[in-house]
């Protein structure tokens, strides 16, 4: 609580007790009305005189000014305030308690001295001359028209305190607990028309920490004897209630004396292992009464599962039952790999709680495979306990190669590889290799098949890559003669032979329009100057013209798409491009032709349709010029 007005408290009214001292502020007055300054205050009434001007005070230049005709050297800026004209932070309000700590523990402009002044000093500098500050804001800039703190306490009721308001000037007393501004001063002389300021600063005490204690249980400290305080001094507290001298225990804020005893109470935490503090308070100096509750034990006594083993495969596997011991309250239960049932419930993997004397079963599911362990772990308050299942051993099964083995083909083989066992990888070769895997223990079988012979003499095979492209077995044919075989064309170029035949493969499951690669492997090195000769339908251009060009024909792949090097041929070939039967991009590849040795009539240019017009007409025009020159004249 903070207060920001003048409130109707306690006010002081009364002439001031020290005649002296009323004498010394009538002729301040008087002496600063004759030299006619001008009011340093707000809001200034011209028929006041000044009664603080700024010539009856010194500036030290470092914040700090000092009141000429009382000695006290005062801050200018309030605290929280600080820097030139005091811009700087805001000013800061608090408790009395505070206000003391504060002036204790300042150190300014090389000073450590500081303290509340009380209620006559702080009176000292009020300017009468205006209002909302009262106070001459040359030499106290900022200064909030509102309440400041003395250091001097309320007689009649030892909770409160003095404080003046500078709105106007009034002085007034209120409970020490509200938040007022702080001015600090430090230094002066001997002030015989001051309060005395007590020192109501206790030396430091403590209580000793309780550790151990049951839950929810009133819990009394040793007692300690208020001393190094002169004067009545608050006492409150947080968290507990307090006793002096034996008296009623009390959480209302009070006052003690030089030599009182004091002891504290307050109501242990309801959980485990908790730490609850009662903190009290005495002229600004706190201590603190600590009492831990006794640790909470969830940690479980040990617990074991019975392995399993031979376990059937993909099956639910029910451990033995385990009952939980050795803990005082509810312990956290989880697990990994499975699911747990306390005392006969639900099966479930969700984290809960168990009690002490809940029992607690396991379930889990085997492993698909043969002599494979499985564990599920269950862990009661950081206790693990795991339950292991193996499955049971498989059967031996010796690996048997399949119908594959030993059928020449010019593809990878990729059915019936193993009549039993895992078949591997097919690895490339003359012949084509894998292995049919047993398992258990049992044997594994080398397997193979030879090339595909071609009808040049040896044999061949074909490995395609790129993308998703893969042999339609069903409809290529592979190696074939030139002449005599299903497949093989009507006709052939003239002057053109193939040492070893023609290759006839289909591609399917490529993605539209993509490339697809195929590397030949023929049983010797091509002959230097072949060329891989395509018969189907092509792109315009390709030894055709026109509508032409969708018969099958003989025409030449290009040399970038067909790469020769020794015993290979690699052709690319694009989806719907030259080379591709179907001429369409439809993730569909028909392809037959081979590497061919000669010039062959296919290598002589054709002329379009327009080309071969041109040729008649030219061939016309020489008939006509010949039978002029045979007619007589």
């Amino acid at each position: 609580m903070f207060r920001f007005f003048k409130p109707y408290h306690y006010q002081e009214s009364d002439m001031p007790r020290n005649l002296f001292a009323f004498a010394t502020l009538l002729a301040l007055l008087v002496a600063a009305f004759e030299a006619g300054a001008a009011c340093t205050a707000a809001n200034p009434n011209a028929s006041v005189a000044e009664s603080t001007p700024t010539s009856a005070f010194t500036d030290h230049g470092d914040g700090t000014v000092t009141h000429n005709l009382t000695g006290l050297t005062w801050k200018q800026c309030a605290e929280g305030l600080s820097g030139a004209g005091c811009a700087t932070g805001a000013a800061t309000a608090m408790a009395w308690s505070a206000a003391l700590a504060t002036a204790k523990n300042a150190n300014f402009a090389g000073h450590s001295d500081w303290r509340l002044p009380n209620k006559k000093e702080l009176e000292s500098i009020v300017e009468s001359c205006g209002y909302n500050p009262a106070i001459n804001q040359t030499l106290f800039p900022a200064t909030p028209a509102s309440v400041f703190w003395s250091g001097s306490s309320y007689v009649p009721v030892p909770t409160y305190a003095w404080y003046v308001y500078f709105g106007d000037g009034d002085t007034h007393a209120d409970d020490k607990a509200v938040g007022v501004y702080v001015r600090l001063v430090r230094g002066g002389q001997s002030f015989d028309s001051f309060d005395a300021q007590g020192d109501y600063t206790p030396d430091a005490f403590s209580f000793t920490a309780q550790t151990g204690v049951a839950l929810t249980t009133v819990v009394t400290s040793n007692p300690i004897t208020v001393a190094g305080i002169n004067t009545v001094s608050p006492i409150s507290i947080v968290g507990g209630t307090y006793s002096v001298n034996g008296g009623t225990y009390t959480a209302v804020a009070g006052t003690v004396n030089n030599g009182d005893t004091v002891t504290l109470k307050q109501t242990s935490s309801g959980s485990y292992g908790t730490l609850t503090t009662a903190t009290l308070t005495i002229g600004g100096v706190a201590g603190a009464f600590d009492v831990t509750t006794l640790a909470q034990d969830t940690t479980p006594t040990a617990f074991t599962f019975t392995a399993q083993t031979g376990a059937a495969l993909t099956t639910v596997a029910t451990s033995n039952t385990i009952t939980v011991a050795g803990i005082n309250s509810a312990a956290n239960i989880s697990i990994v790999g499975g699911t747990y049932s306390i005392n006969s419930g639900a099966y479930t993997a969700v984290a809960g709680t168990v009690n002490n004397g809940d029992t607690v079963t396991v379930q889990q599911t085997t492993s698909g495979s043969y002599s494979t362990l499985t564990t599920a772990t269950l862990t009661i308050g950081g206790v693990d306990g795991a339950f292991d299942v193996t499955t049971a051993a498989a059967a031996v099964v010796n690996g048997v190669c399949g119908s594959a083995n030993g059928i020449a083909t010019a593809f990878v083989p990729s059915a019936n590889l193993c009549a039993a066992g895992t078949a591997s990888a097919v690895t490339a070769g003359s012949p084509w290799t894998w292995s049919c895997n047993g398992s258990g223990g049992g044997a594994n079988a080398n397997c193979s098949a030879p090339n595909q012979a071609t009808s040049g003499g040896g044999s061949g095979r074909a490995v395609v890559s790129g993308g998703t492209w893969a042999v339609d077995t069903a409809q290529s044919a592979g190696f074939i003669p030139t002449t005599g075989h299903a497949k093989s064309p009507p006709s052939l170029p003239t002057g053109v032979s193939y040492p070893y035949g023609l290759f006839d493969f289909v591609l399917t499951a490529g993605a539209a329009g993509s490339t697809a690669t195929i590397t030949i492997t023929y049983p010797a090195a091509l002959p230097a100057g072949a060329v891989y000769w395509k018969y189907g339908p092509s792109p315009d251009g390709y030894n055709c013209s026109g509508g032409a060009c969708a018969a099958p024909h003989w025409y030449q792949m290009p040399p970038g798409q067909a790469v020769f090097a020794g015993n290979t041929v690699t052709l690319s070939i694009v989806d719907g491009g030259v080379g591709d039967d179907d001429l369409a991009a439809n993730g569909v590849i028909v392809d037959q032709g081979g590497p061919g040795v000669g010039v062959g009539a296919a290598s002589v240019p054709t002329l379009s349709e327009w080309g071969m017009i041109l040729l008649a007409g030219l061939m016309g025009l020489f008939g006509m010029a010949a039978m002029r020159r045979r007619t007589p004249l």
